[in-house]
């Protein structure tokens, strides 16, 4: 080992492997040369530079590879964290706005709930007051009543919204005639009309009928008659009520000269709780379901609503109904 025995000179710059055989002597304990044979081998210096390219190619693959699978790795969990940052942050929003919901139905209700029950008890403290003549004692008495279903309709109206969203609902469809659904309707409103100057005419084919769930659907007259009612000006105001068949369908529309609704919110209005601004509309008071509680009702008979521009000014709401 070493360097090459002296005279010997390779061929070329290759490794070589140098071979020692002991020569022994007589006394095979004694040793009396060494045999030193060097022969050159080019294949190993080739194997040489092809296994440390092999193993820098490895090692170069096996770290792009790992540092690969970190970055995938980091840019996962960064996604990830992103992503539920996100959704805590939507989260946190919807909490905020369910809160706000929840602080803006309580006054809402506590606000409807309050004036009829001070209608009530005003209505009871001037029968005490204005004698016991039958006549006085029956206005009284239908003010007090007219007040209590105002109650009634608003806690109605919740009440069926929740069984409507979560699938409690059963319609109970029957054949009734239109026009008599709609007469029933606007009795009710006769008086109101009349103190107030106001006209309600009706358009309707006497021999009109669909299988309805009445019930329901004469709620959702009373909330459009009375959106009506509302909204237009005393001794101007009009509301014209149509109905007919369209092909397939039942068409109903409720239409008032009142003080309209912007485009803005001709879609939102049927969400729960949505309600026009005051400063767009300073007379719009209530809950904000009356209109949800119309769409859910129409759609659960696979029908639609919605809310147009009347011609010159006002509102029309107009519902689709399947003809079965």
């Amino acid at each position: 080992p070493g360097s090459l025995p002296p005279g010997y000179e390779a061929p070329e710059a290759v490794h070589a492997i140098s071979v020692f055989a002991a020569l022994r002597a007589a006394n095979p304990e004694e040793v009396a040369g060494v045999i030193e044979i060097i022969e050159p081998l080019p294949a190993l210096t080739a194997a040489g530079l092809a296994a440390r390219r092999t193993g820098l190619l490895i090692a170069t693959v096996s770290a792009a590879a790992i540092f690969m699978a970190l970055l995938a790795v980091v840019r996962r969990g960064d996604r990830i964290i992103t992503e539920r940052a996100r959704d805590l942050n939507q989260a946190y929003d919807e909490l905020k706005r369910s809160e706000n919901i929840r602080e803006d139905l309580t006054r809402m209700i506590i606000h409807d709930l309050r004036n009829p029950l001070a209608a009530i008890s005003a209505s009871l403290d001037l029968m005490k007051m204005a004698g016991t003549t039958p006549e006085k004692q029956d206005h009284f008495t239908g003010l007090a009543r007219d007040a209590s279903n105002r109650m009634s309709t608003l806690i109605d109206d919740l009440l069926t919204v929740s069984r409507i969203e979560s699938g409690e609902l059963e319609l109970k469809r029957e054949d009734i005639s239109i026009p008599q659904l709609i007469l029933d309707r606007v009795e009710g409103f006769r008086p109101q009309l009349a103190s107030e100057q106001k006209t309600l005419e009706i358009d309707c084919p006497p021999e009109l009928r669909a299988a309805l769930d009445g019930e329901l659907i004469a709620r959702v007259l009373d909330n459009l008659i009375g959106n009506a009612v509302k909204y237009i000006e005393s001794g101007s105001g009009q509301i014209t009520i149509r109905a007919h068949q369209s092909r397939s369908q039942i068409v109903i529309s409720v239409l008032d000269n009142g003080i309209g609704i912007p485009d803005a919110y001709k879609e939102a209005v049927f969400e729960k709780f949505v309600q026009v601004p005051a400063d767009e509309a300073d007379v719009r008071r209530g809950t904000g379901l009356g209109l949800a509680f119309c769409r859910m009702v129409v759609e659960a008979h696979d029908g639609r609503i919605e809310a147009k521009n009347a011609p010159g000014s006002g509102t029309e709401f107009i519902i689709r109904i399947p003809a079965r």
